[in-house]
């Protein structure tokens, strides 16, 4: 989930830096299917198939039609990861299976 998580930031940051580019850009360019801004995009990554798989699999960014629109669908959706990921360790430090030397380093995590 980490990984993803972390694919999802540099995809936002990406969006932002192309929408940026894309708005002081003389001459607008013809709008991209949002499958091609998918391809496009995921194209830029070091793991394309991994993209487009998250991409695609949630309706805001497949259903995206400008970058803009990506990034804020894909901070969303990296938003969304945080949070179950905080609960999910949350829950860890609180468990009885934790070992008791680990649940200070795990709460440190959590702040």
């Amino acid at each position: 989930m980490a990984a993803s998580l972390n694919g999802l930031i540099i995809l936002v940051i990406l969006f932002f830096c192309l929408s940026l580019q894309s708005a002081s850009s003389p001459a607008p360019a013809p709008a991209p299917s949002p499958y091609n801004l998918l391809e496009f995009t995921c194209d830029k990554t070091n793991d394309y198939p991994v993209c487009m798989k998250i991409l695609k699999s949630n309706p805001q960014t497949a259903s995206a039609s400008n970058p803009l629109d990506l990034a804020r669908a894909a901070l969303n959706l990296a938003m969304a990861d945080t949070s179950i990921a905080r609960e999910q360790i949350t829950a860890l430090s609180r468990s009885k299976k934790t070992q008791l030397g680990l649940r200070k380093p795990i709460e440190r995590c959590i702040k």
